[in-house]
């Protein structure tokens, strides 16, 4: 049995992971400006750990696009777009719409005091981090409506970095909603923080359409090309650690590699024909994935298959899928409509007796590459990239699930694709979110009916 100091071992985060998360602090709070340049030795002496721990560190921070990395170990900031802090605003206040609706009465005495403090505090005009507060807040009224999967949303790293990263000097339009919001939440009237929050919402879809409206006839394929390297880059490196990231994920995600299968680097270097610093790379991105688990001194073996992970992945595809429909519908193309017409006919050419790789894949994506493409937000592509794998991990070892999701998906997408046609962005969205709920029970139902057959198997004769 381990001693209590190794377990502490086993129980402390990976210091890349705490190096991380200071860097993400540092960006969020403008420490770190977007746009500079900053040397990795300067940064490991400043943070007091060695290189090697900073590059780990950076490697996640360049996945989550939050850095571009530069010659001679180096690396800057990124600098959002004004349209994608637009996205990100609209993304804080739908949470907050969801939250509400599962928000009940009467708040516990923390929460409230929680709430109160903060409300105070963004009510300050000469507040040392006021962006920082009004993200706090929000996230405090998404952390009392008691999901996880909102929350996790909220604070997902490839979100709220962006937010402390673009709001830079809180606007008298920022207090006056917080105070607005505060003022009902502390009369426990719902209706009155519902309209609160629909009303910024309105208001940001307005400018964010206006914003978008410029950019319709533009070309979309580089807003959703993951991986690819920039100028000042070293290309190949880039290239190869992304090669083996995907290589690898593709493998844990088609079965070959099983739950609890141990990662050796030396194997898996010789087996893409690389060194290891790309391999290390690549487990270290998987790892924040869920895809595998790093333990020190113990090595890197799969992760296991985790039903709450798939719940939530649905719910986060089916969430961020619903809310791209609803706002991008009225930015379509006719070029993008026919793609649409396209994936309708493939989609009834598909077999439903042995669904291969490919047609999993498009069992909640598919049709929504073109809405994704045409909203241009980097961080909700993030968001559908990392829950994806694990819905198809499940479904290449469940070939019963498999069939029963892509038949509930045919079934769907013909009246969905019509709603789409018609503009109905809202009708869209509910029937993708009702999708995503249907899954979520074929899940239950195939789990359920496992434990049964695994009982009975077990019981005596």
């Amino acid at each position: 049995m381990p001693s209590s100091a190794e377990q502490r071992q086993l129980l402390r985060p990976p210091l890349r992971d705490v190096v991380y998360d200071r860097i993400v602090e540092l960006i969020s709070d403008g420490s770190m400006v977007p746009g500079a340049l900053y040397r990795d030795e300067d940064v490991a002496t400043m943070l007091g750990v060695s290189r090697p721990t900073i590059r780990e560190a950076l490697v996640r921070l360049e996945t989550n696009r939050r850095i571009s990395r530069e010659p001679k170990s180096a690396f800057r900031v990124k600098q959002l777009t004004a349209q994608e802090s637009l996205v990100l605003d609209r993304i804080v206040v739908s949470l907050l719409a969801i939250a509400l609706e599962t928000l009940r009465f009467p708040l516990s005495p923390e929460t409230h005091a929680e709430l109160e403090r903060l409300a105070t505090r963004c009510a300050q005009p000469e507040a040392a981090t006021p962006e920082q507060d009004v993200a706090a807040y929000c996230a405090a009224v998404i952390g009392a409506s008691g999901v996880p999967i909102i929350s996790g949303m909220y604070q997902d790293r490839v979100i709220l970095p962006s937010i402390g990263q673009e709001r830079r000097g809180v606007s008298d339009t920022d207090r006056a909603f917080v105070a607005q919001l505060h003022q009902a939440l502390a009369a426990e009237d719902l209706a009155a923080a519902m309209n609160i929050v629909e009303r910024a919402r309105e208001e940001l879809r307005q400018e964010l359409l206006r914003d978008l409206e410029l950019s319709r006839q533009e070309p979309v394929a580089e807003a959703i090309a993951p991986g690819v390297p920039k100028h000042g880059q070293h290309p190949r490196q880039a290239i190869m650690a992304d090669e083996v990231t995907r290589a690898i994920r593709d493998l844990i995600v088609s079965g070959e590699f099983p739950p609890g299968a141990e990662l050796h680097d030396q194997e898996l270097t010789e087996r893409f024909g690389t060194s290891r610093t790309p391999v290390r790379e690549a487990l270290n991105l998987l790892e924040a994935e869920r895809l595998v688990v790093v333990r020190p001194q113990s090595g890197t073996t799969v992760a296991p298959i985790s039903i709450r992970a798939v719940q939530d992945s649905i719910r986060m595809l089916a969430t961020t899928t619903a809310f791209v429909v609803r706002e991008s519908i009225g930015l379509l193309t006719e070029d993008d409509l026919a793609v649409l017409r396209d994936v309708g006919a493939e989609d009834r050419e598909t077999s439903l007796a042995a669904p291969g790789p490919a047609d999993r894949s498009v069992v909640l994506t598919g049709f929504s590459e073109v809405f994704f493409a045409r909203y241009r937000s980097l961080s909700l592509v993030g968001l559908r990239d990392r829950a994806l794998p694990q819905l198809l991990r499940i479904m290449a070892v469940d070939e019963t699930l498999a069939r029963r999701a892509l038949a509930e998906r045919r079934r769907v997408l013909g009246p969905l694709l019509a709603q789409i046609q018609a503009g109905d962005g809202e009708g869209a969205a509910a029937r993708i979110e009702a999708y995503g709920q249907r899954l979520i029970g074929a899940l239950l139902d195939e789990t359920e009916a496992t434990e049964r057959g695994s009982h009975a198997d077990s019981s005596p004769r």
